[in-house]
């Protein structure tokens, strides 16, 4: 095992973005191809290695793993490949955490760290990414606390919802880099994005999201929040097929969560 030190400096404007991060390489890599070329916030990646160093708490962990869109996402599907059983639906990283345990959670933030540390961003993408990360977290705490105004208990998942409904933006700018960036931020709405998206590459982030999550089988209305986004909010409330969403009440508030619309 070969552990180094990488300082990573970012400028725009007159800010400048250090980043210092113990990287620790090793031959087993933690979680699914397509989620560890994502990119997690710098500064939060900081605060799950230090809390994790210093012997801090499952809850306490999860509520700063909690902050981080890709990370939540890597935290569960290394817990749902790593472990026969089904994770919490209620309380998803909670749950994914006490499966892993701190050693393995570590790792996986360290990794991300190596991951943000060799991309050298240009100015458009770093200020893009600074406001998907930014735009991320505020989703996930409106989720919260939106979840607690129309009575839904469970919170964690609630936050969860909020924070992943961009994660296919993540994806998509994972692979078109700059290209992407640009695309996104000339876009009003989620809706027109995703038909942008579907012009260009024949694909959206509501689909790479859905293609992510769906292989955690998690029994949780968060796959229903992305895949009915763009559903009229009628439709939501009226029907009662079997296709529809189970807590709409909470995924009635997804549209409004989006940072598009």
């Amino acid at each position: 095992m070969l552990a180094g030190l990488a300082d990573w400096r970012h400028r725009r404007g007159n800010q400048t973005l250090t980043f210092l991060v113990v990287m620790t390489y090793s031959s087993g890599a933690i979680g699914e191809r397509d989620l560890s070329r994502l990119y997690c916030m710098p500064q939060n990646l900081v605060n799950v290695i230090e809390a994790c160093l210093s012997g801090q708490n499952v809850q306490d962990l999860a509520a700063i793993v909690l902050q981080d869109a890709v990370l939540s996402a890597r935290v569960i599907q290394a817990a749902s490949k790593s472990h026969g059983r089904e994770l919490d639906a209620v309380e998803p990283i909670t749950s994914a955490i006490q499966l892993l345990g701190i050693p393995a959670l570590t790792g996986i933030a360290l990794q991300a760290a190596g991951r943000v540390v060799a991309h050298d961003f240009s100015d458009v993408e770093l200020s893009y990414l600074n406001g998907l990360w930014f735009s991320s977290q505020v989703a996930g705490k409106v989720a919260r606390c939106v979840s607690a105004t129309v009575s839904y208990p469970h919170v964690e998942e609630a936050q969860l919802t909020g924070l992943l409904l961009n994660l296919g933006m993540y994806d998509l700018f994972a692979g078109f880099g700059e290209a992407y960036a640009e695309l996104a931020v000339a876009t009003f709405s989620s809706r027109d994005l995703c038909r942008r998206e579907q012009e260009r590459w024949q694909t959206d982030h509501l689909q790479a999201a859905e293609r992510l999550i769906e292989p955690w089988h998690l029994d949780s209305f968060l796959i229903d929040a992305i895949r009915f986004l763009h559903i009229d909010i009628s439709q939501i409330e009226n029907s009662a097929a079997e296709d529809c969403p189970s807590e709409p009440a909470v995924l009635l508030s997804a549209p409004a969560i989006d940072r598009r619309d």
